[in-house]
């Protein structure tokens, strides 16, 4: 499979979690984003990060299990949260892989395979995903020390 075949595997995966953390209930999710702050999402991230693997990785008709492991309210939106920081890093960097035509089956040369690296790179630096997933009002957490990206 091409890179694009993944690229839009990973939008149509991002668009079913962004339906998924609008049915947990948007004003929820500000609150425990808030309570969380920037540092416990990313606790989540590195405390769970075999876990958030394995749920991105499950069909998604088998995932109620494994998102049952964390208890209703905080716990739960946190590991949400973190979920779809991952998925979005993730889609975000194949996104641009294939806007830039990085492939290394192409044939292409590798300098020109290394500068095509280095435009995706900057562009994924210079617009990185946010921990909070939606685009409207994002909330302020409780402890701004630990900067995106």
């Amino acid at each position: 499979m091409d890179l694009d075949t993944y690229a839009e595997w990973a939008r149509l995966e991002l668009a079913w979690l962004d339906n998924l953390l609008r049915r947990e209930g948007v004003e929820a999710l500000r609150q425990s984003y808030h309570r969380l702050g920037d540092s416990g999402i990313r606790r989540i991230l590195r405390d769970h990060a075999g876990d958030i693997r394995d749920y991105l990785t499950t069909q998604k008709n088998r995932r109620g299990p494994l998102l049952r492991r964390f208890a209703v309210g905080l716990e739960r939106h946190g590991f949400l949260l973190a979920a779809s920081y991952q998925a979005r890093c993730g889609a975000t960097l194949l996104e641009l892989a294939c806007r830039y035509g990085m492939s290394a089956g192409s044939g292409q040369a590798r300098s020109s395979l290394l500068v095509q690296a280095s435009a995706t790179a900057q562009e994924l630096h210079d617009d990185f995903p946010t921990l909070w997933p939606f685009h409207e009002d994002p909330p302020s957490a409780n402890d701004d020390d630990c900067p995106e990206g």
